[in-house]
This record gives structure tokens, sequence and C-alpha cells, in this order.
């Protein structure tokens, strides 16, 4: 599509936009010219020879996924306490945390985790969810067996009001060297 068709679609209301980019690793700033075009600036990279991957870019969850994921997968299975029932309020500002992982994430099949917990939202209020924290199931769902994608969207879709989520909390070390 072009540059206009693309701005419409960006600027028309919708509740959801999902973006996939990807930029080719030949690009330099040499080798790319900024314009401007209907007042938005766009990256046009130069003619330039190179080869493409057969295989599709790896898409990340956001900037810091890699880190996050590679951190996990690098230290092994990480320890988990048993499973732990909270109950969250979901408002029209939905239940106030993020999600990585899950099947099919970047770096393969991995738990469903929490990412961040905004501040001032729900799951910061109840003050028992924390980054790192797997997700089981949401309202006896279970979502272990779920994408990131398809975890966000059926809780997006949730009515508001109360939501049980059962979880398994990351077992810190110095929790685990007081229990020995």
């Amino acid at each position: 599509m072009d540059l206009g068709e693309a701005l419409s679609i960006l600027k028309s209301p919708r509740p959801e936009v999902v973006l996939v980019l990807s930029r080719s690793r030949s690009v330099t700033p040499q080798e790319s010219s900024l314009s401007e075009a209907d007042g938005a600036f766009c990256h046009r990279p130069a003619l330039i020879n190179h080869v493409t991957s057969p295989r599709p870019p790896k898409i990340l969850e956001s900037p810091m996924d890699s880190k996050s994921l590679v951190s996990d997968t690098e230290s092994g299975l990480v320890p988990r306490g048993p499973p732990l029932t909270i109950t969250l309020v979901k408002d029209g500002a939905g239940l106030g945390f993020s999600l990585e992982g899950g099947k099919d994430s970047p770096l393969g099949d991995r738990p469903l985790t929490v990412k961040k917990v905004f501040s001032g939202g729900a799951a910061d209020k109840g003050g028992i969810l924390k980054v790192g924290d797997e997700l089981v199931s949401v309202n006896t769902v279970d979502v272990t067996s779920m994408a990131r994608i398809e975890a966000w969207n059926f809780l997006k879709k949730l009515p508001d009001g109360t939501v049980s989520l059962v979880l398994r909390q990351k077992v810190e070390e110095t929790q685990m060297k007081s229990e020995e």
C-alpha cells in the first residue's frame, strides 16, 4: 500500500492495531534518506543489493522482549511456587498488566508470564501480581497453551468486573535458601 493508504488506516478509530515491521539489516543511515510527505516523515531505503533471508523476520513483542525472554532461557527452568489464586477487578482500563511468552513466542513455546504491571492499574492496586509471574488460568479457563496474542484478546474481551487469576510466582533465590 502507499503512504496515504497506510496513514488512513493508522488514523482511523479502531480498538486494536497490530504492526509488523521488517527492516533489511543491510540498510545503514548512509543508504537511506528521509523525506516529508503529508506532514509525516517516512524512512525510504535507497536501492541497494542485498540477499533476503528465506525465513520471515523474527517478530519481538517489544524491543525488550528478547532480553527478558533470553534471560529466562539462559537460566533454564524458572523455579516457581505452587498455584496461587488472586482476584482483580477489571474496569474500563483493563487489568493493568502485560504479558510475554506463550505458545509460538519468538524463542519457542514459553510460559505466559507477566511482563509489566502498570502503575495505578488493577494489578498494581491488588499488590500481589508481580513481573515474572506465570499465568495459568483466567476465570477457570486454562491459558497455558495460548499464544500471547490469544491470551491478550481473551483478557480484553472479558467483561468488566471480578476476574480470577491462577498464577505461579517466581521463587526468588533468597526464598529458596531460607526454605532449605
